[in-house]
């Protein structure tokens, strides 16, 4: 019973957690006016919304029916989130 809840819903729970949280960053990359930036998500997913895709991909990737494509675009998307948070908040590692 432990395995099933630490494989499957503790899981599942963690990956709505990180969703919710780059769906909220998303909302801020749409809003971002930064042109590399901008060039950035529109190369990866086009006119799309970064939360629209995010969600949608969202979905699919909990449903277990997302495809190679769709997890690589939302990995990238991800890092152009991070690269948009390290730029505009002069964050450094």
């Amino acid at each position: 019973m432990a395995e099933h809840y630490y494989r499957d819903d503790l899981c599942r729970l963690h990956l709505e957690n990180g969703l919710e949280t780059l769906l909220e960053d998303a909302v801020r990359l749409d809003g971002c006016t930064d042109n590399e930036i901008g060039s950035l998500k529109e190369l990866l997913i086009g006119s799309t919304p970064a939360a629209l895709f995010i969600r949608e991909t969202g979905c699919r990737l909990r449903d277990g029916v997302a495809t190679e494509q769709e997890i690589h675009l939302l990995i990238l998307l991800s890092l152009v989130i991070l690269h948009q948070e390290i730029r505009h908040n002069d964050i450094t590692f």
